[in-house]
């Protein structure tokens, strides 16, 4: 078994068989799926089970549990995968047919490489907007993420990074990139391989709002990148002590100056107290 694609869902039973069909439609055949139902109320762990019994030219494993987020819902995944390399797959989300194929030939030809991303393609919100992302930067990805989630990575460096963390209820891959550029490099290639829902009600959507805490978080868990004056401000954002936007301003690492307050506050925008 060579790839092993993870579909957490969290009450996206309605969507899921597109997701499904997407990775058993692939050009590859030394692949496998794992679905994890991470506590749904809908009726996704039926379609699932459903799912694994129709398609057999795939294996199709379930997993379920009870509701722990997206970070522990895919650490669940790739430990029961078999693969030697990962692709995160949203259930709300869909891939080209030869996505596993271009992805998996970049890590097999590149032993210096961890990971590589491609382009994307939006739906709902932003229909159609194409974006790719730059050449790899390791002091541009500490600054803002830049990667798509659903890029292919190797299970070894997954678990020497100590997979997503779970602290993280947002903004977990970019976290997760952050550890993995510290273990090697991430390629990209110029195909649009994603087709990304970038509606308001996802989950970059909720992450946006909880920006400076998870920027925070984000500081905390890599200390060595960002410094002991970055990890004391990322102390008292987490405990609740707030903080003068002034001050993200001029925080010395980017991580914290393009935080959302901080651009709202640049633009002399009326803040209320409570987002702080």
């Amino acid at each position: 078994m060579d790839i092993s694609v993870v579909i957490p869902c969290y009450n996206h039973g309605n969507v899921l068989r597109r997701a499904v069909m997407s990775v058993v439609a692939q050009s590859v055949d030394s692949r496998e799926i794992v679905i994890v139902d991470d506590g749904s109320t809908d009726k996704t762990l039926k379609k699932a089970v459903t799912y694994a019994n129709k398609f057999k030219n795939v294996e199709i494993t379930v997993i379920r549990t009870r509701n722990r987020g997206l970070s522990c819902a895919r650490n669940l995944g790739i430990s029961a995968a078999r693969g030697e390399f990962i692709l995160p797959l949203d259930a709300d989300d869909w891939i080209e047919p030869h996505t596993l194929e271009k992805m998996r030939e970049v890590l097999a030809g590149d032993c210096e490489a961890v990971a590589v991303a491609a382009s994307m393609v939006r739906f709902g919100r932003n229909d159609g907007r194409v974006w790719s992302p730059p050449p790899y930067s390791r002091e541009i990805e500490t600054e803002r993420n830049v990667i798509p989630y659903c890029s292919m990575f190797r299970r070894a460096s997954w678990s020497e990074v100590g997979g997503y963390r779970a602290e993280m209820f947002g903004y977990e891959d970019w976290e997760f990139w952050i550890s993995l550029g510290e273990v090697g490099s991430i390629r990209q290639i110029p195909d649009v391989l994603l087709h990304y829902n970038s509606s308001d009600s996802g989950l970059l959507a909720a992450s946006v709002k909880h920006d400076l805490e998870l920027r925070a978080r984000i500081i905390r868990l890599h200390p060595k990148i960002y410094g002991s004056e970055c990890k004391g401000i990322a102390e008292r954002i987490v405990d609740g002590k707030g903080i003068d936007p002034g001050e993200l301003l001029n925080a010395p690492h980017k991580i914290l100056s393009n935080s959302r307050i901080a651009w709202l506050y640049s633009r002399s925008l009326v803040l209320q107290p409570e987002i702080l």
